[in-house]
């Protein structure tokens, strides 16, 4: 007999990608990818630029529609009425973040809580500038940010609603070493205050110190899921070679050394 017993919320993935495939004309951008992101965690989606990783999040989100397979966003399916609804408890920032460059942090934050009809009482907004570090420059206009601070800013943006799950296309992508640094404090904060985050990046040793798991793509199709520890684990016979200019050898031998990699 079947039971009819509704599984723990807690306990469904926020996210679940079957079969799910885009083809434009004779060019499969995603082909037939599944994969899980559990509650709770951070989730790297991680492969070389052009490998679907954006064309992904979008079909989960609703933004591009699948040629066959399915997404589903916190148990809803895309294709289904309440889709709309699970929307509502999702956050996202894919490709850049959408701000008014001529508002402040303040009053962008405040605009977006207006569009989900959430209270922008005072205290929400100072602890969105307080997570994204932004609480110092709150009044100054988005067009004056640095693109790191933008990035936190979209951030913010997206968390207005304290979502369930937020999902983040390349937050560090063109940061220098400090912004990368503060993206990935952020995004070890959120799942503390209940949210999961799914994160896209083409740079494993920025994504594998923020994320729990990792999802690995390259030209549309998954080559590895697990766990952070076990994919960079699976990772450590290989091996590379890389042309230099004379003059840099021996400093290249020297930086790769002080990192732990063998080189010759």
């Amino acid at each position: 007999m079947k039971s009819h017993t509704k599984p723990n919320a807690a306990t469904l993935p926020v996210v679940r990608v079957e079969s799910l495939t885009k083809r434009y004309d004779d060019h499969v951008a995603v082909d037939s990818l599944s994969f899980e992101v559990p509650t709770g965690q951070v989730i790297g989606l991680l492969g070389p630029n052009g490998a679907g990783k954006t064309t992904a999040m979008k079909m989960i989100v609703g933004l591009v529609k699948p040629t066959s397979g399915r997404a589903e966003l916190l148990g809803v399916s895309s294709d289904e009425p309440a889709f709309g609804h699970a929307l509502r408890r999702v956050g996202s920032l894919i490709e850049s973040p959408a701000l008014y460059r001529n508002l402040s942090a303040r009053q962008n934050l405040q605009l977006q809580a207006k569009a989900l009809g959430v209270e922008a009482t005072p205290s929400l907004v100072d602890e969105l500038l307080e997570l994204v570090d932004l609480a110092d420059r709150a009044d100054d206009r988005a067009r004056s940010y640095s693109l790191g601070m933008k990035q936190r800013l979209g951030i913010a943006v997206a968390m207005v609603g304290k979502p369930e799950l937020i999902i983040l296309d390349e937050p560090a992508n063109g940061l220098d070493p400090a912004g990368i640094v503060e993206i990935r404090r952020l995004l070890r904060r959120l799942p503390e205050m209940g949210t999961t985050v799914l994160v896209s990046s083409h740079q494993l040793n920025e994504v594998q110190k923020a994320a729990d798991s990792l999802v690995v793509l390259d030209r549309g199709r998954l080559i590895a899921c697990g766990t952070t520890d076990e994919i960079i684990g699976s990772q450590t016979s290989a091996s590379f070679q890389i042309r230099l200019a004379p003059d840099a050898l021996s400093s290249a031998i020297a930086a790769l050394s002080a990192h732990g990699v063998a080189a010759t």
